[in-house]
């Protein structure tokens, strides 16, 4: 069996976060997608090991997962496979074969979050949806100390 690792991006402003529900909940999650759309590559039930979690609406631009697989398609074939049917704001950016021991959430050294912030008279169409909009700018030393 192999190990696949995958890099991913995604725009969450549709999902559920990453992490597929509990039995009988409701909602689309990133998970989900990925082990949809391998389970019918695989024609099979593929569980997809993701790295963090997410919340509702977050997005992502590195996240990192994995799944166990006996298929013999090469990487670059898997990598095309999910990119085409996958949604459009789901993208895995690289494929990579790794150890069997591998576990993307157990072997996770850090995360990195990233919170942007726009300041000015007229908010920005096209940051609508990845900035937080204020028309003053925040105090950044009130910021640090609530951060700590």
């Amino acid at each position: 069996m192999r190990n696949i690792k995958l890099v991913i991006e995604y725009d969450g402003a549709r999902y559920d976060g990453w992490q597929k529900p509990a039995a009988g909940a409701k909602g689309a999650t990133v998970q989900e997608k990925l082990e949809e759309v391998l389970g019918r590559m695989e024609n099979e039930k593929v569980e997809v090991i993701g790295a963090a979690r997410t919340e509702a609406g977050v997005h992502a631009c590195a996240q990192i997962a994995n799944f166990h697989t006996n298929t013999d398609m090469t990487l670059i074939d898997i990598k095309h496979y999910l990119n085409r049917f996958l949604p459009r704001d789901i993208a895995v950016l690289e494929v990579v074969e790794v150890p069997d021991r591998f576990h993307a959430s157990f072997l996770a050294k850090a995360f990195q979050y990233e919170y942007r912030i726009s300041i000015g008279e007229v908010p920005s169409v096209f940051e609508r949806k990845y900035h937080y909009y204020c028309f003053k700018r925040p105090d950044i030393r009130r910021m640090k100390k609530a951060a700590e």
